[in-house]
């Protein structure tokens, strides 16, 4: 049994604009900044404010420490929108329920915005209770339900219930295989306003109308994937699909594909085995630019035919190029290994978190990892990477030479690159012996940032240095930060290398000396005096 709570008078239930407009404001008490903005801008401002899941901080419109004018309070009180926008469960905790309802009292007729992760009985008996006596004005639903009980089936009825309200629902529960709705009683198949659907393992039917316009769904078992695609070809409004583990491949990559263009598909994330990922992907057409981020943990699924593996390369060459089109990279991360190969778009600070992003981190079968590593190179090598400024390696031992050529030819491609960080000086060797008749490796690199757990060799970073002075492309910067003191042993031979800097931290403190104006004795580090 949950708690029950008594609906209280709704007091503020006048309209938008009597909201807007029924405090006074007194703006010789306002800060100079905002003095001139009018209610309806306020309103707005605070409105935003409210939003649980606003982007953007709206914060700092007046000075720490300065109580806000009374005319901001006053309008804040008085609005039922802003107070049906925080209702983060969270916060709703209280022994006692005055101020569950208290704020149940300001939110009037308003729309509610519902948030949080439920963990004590309390909270649980609120939440469920605002769907029993609140269900047709809740506009938003983010909530993550633990307990160590199952509820019974009644205690769901609500979401049995016409939805008029509702535009974004995400609810998680620990027990959601216990839940019995009948799938095609979702919503009374009447969710009108709803857009964004997140609910992992509650049954619906997918022929509901309120499918066919969302512009975001997460699925994950028990659909199969024909079963997703045929859901997916309906949802022409698409802009975003979150794909979980658990999906059942449902055999192996055939030669029907089937078409599923969707027009507005901006992100896809895929959680999954590998070759399943690689059914759902083959088959869908989507926007100009269209985000992926595609993550496989396992490689039970990983093993592939060659005719397999051509397939999967070309899905990836064609989700790359279609990104890489539109978003340009500036900042990579590549690794490859014996059993994974991994490509990162490291988003610039500038981009907004709703932005299409590219990750595509697959897990291999050892028999065919390196063949695939190659053939991957390869395909990327069709996208633009003449902006590409900062590559971040993770490569396994001998990496460089196993991929051979596709990796020269990769590292050649890259016509603007200035930072180059590794976790390895394997890297440095095959690059050194390339022929000199060959175009130099990563031309207009300046910064060589070595990022290790191992001791570093000055051979072979000296010999690098010497090979990048001899092709007239010198090295400007050594940056070993984010190397171990410890393992830095004896640099003094780099002081030869006039002009160029070296960077490293000791002691939470960051340090830099510029080779050719001292002995080079600050280049000895640790215990490694001698060796050289």
């Amino acid at each position: 049994m949950h708690l029950s709570y008594k609906k209280l008078p709704r007091p503020f239930s006048e309209s938008r604009m009597q909201k807007r407009s029924s405090v006074p404001v007194d703006r010789r008490k306002m800060p100079t900044s905002i003095a001139e903005l009018g209610e309806d801008i306020l309103w707005e401002i605070f409105l935003m404010n409210a939003d649980l899941d606003a982007v953007l901080d709206l914060g700092g419109l007046y000075e720490p420490g300065k109580e806000p004018p009374r005319s901001w309070r006053n309008l804040i009180l008085g609005s039922p929108s802003i107070w049906g926008r925080v209702i983060h469960l969270d916060f709703f905790d209280q022994v006692k329920g005055h101020w569950r309802e208290e704020v149940m009292r300001r939110t009037g007729d308003a729309p509610l915005c519902l948030k949080g992760e439920i963990t004590v009985p309390r909270t649980e008996d609120f939440f469920l209770d605002l769907l029993e006596t609140e269900w047709h004005r809740i506009r938003k639903i983010d909530v993550r339900l633990y307990t160590e009980y199952v509820f019974e089936d009644d205690v769901w009825s609500p979401l049995l219930l016409p939805a008029p309200s509702l535009e974004s629902f995400n609810l998680g529960y620990s027990y959601y295989r216990s839940l019995s709705i009948p799938k095609g009683r979702l919503f009374s198949n009447n969710a009108p306003l709803l857009r964004e659907f997140r609910a992992t393992g509650i049954p619906f039917d997918v022929n509901s109308r309120w499918v066919q316009q969302l512009r975001h769904i997460t699925l994950s078992a028990p659909f199969s994937v024909p079963e997703i695609l045929r859901i997916l070809k309906e949802m022409q409004f698409l802009t975003s699909i979150d794909l979980q583990l658990g999906i059942r491949a449902g055999g192996e990559i055939t030669n029907e594909i089937q078409d599923v263009a969707l027009p507005r598909l901006r992100n896809i994330v895929l959680t999954t085995h590998l070759m399943t990922g690689l059914k759902i992907l083959e088959s869908i057409s989507p926007a100009s630019g269209c985000g992926l981020t595609m993550v496989s943990h396992s490689t039970r699924d990983a093993l592939m035919s060659q005719v397999e593996l051509d397939r999967a390369v070309s899905v990836f060459a064609r989700f790359s190029c279609n990104y890489f089109a539109v978003y340009p990279p500036k900042r990579l991360a590549l690794g490859l290994t014996s059993q994974s190969f991994s490509i990162y778009d490291l988003l610039d600070s500038f981009r907004l978190p709703s932005s299409p992003s590219f990750k595509f981190a697959v897990q291999l079968h050892q028999s065919l990892a390196w063949e695939a590593n190659r053939q991957l190179i390869r395909s990327l090598m069709h996208s633009p990477l003449t902006s590409l400024h900062l590559m971040e390696l993770v490569l396994a031992q001998n990496a460089v030479e196993i991929c051979g050529d596709e990796f020269l030819k990769l590292t050649q491609s890259m016509l603007g690159l200035g930072v180059l960080q590794t976790d390895t000086l394997d890297l440095l060797p095959p690059l050194c012996q390339m022929p000199s008749t060959f175009p130099i490796p990563f031309p207009a690199l300046h910064t060589l940032k070595i990022v290790t757990s191992t001791k570093i060799s000055s051979y072979l970073i000296e010999m690098f240095l010497s090979w990048r002075q001899k092709c007239e492309k010198p090295i400007e910067v050594l940056d070993l930060t984010f190397s171990s003191v410890s393992l830095l042993g004896n640099l003094s031979n780099l002081n030869s290398f006039k002009g160029m800097r070296i960077r490293w931290s000791q002691q939470f403190e960051a340090h830099e000396y510029v080779c050719g104006i001292g002995t080079g004795k600050r280049l000895i580090f640790g215990r490694f005096e001698d060796d050289i």
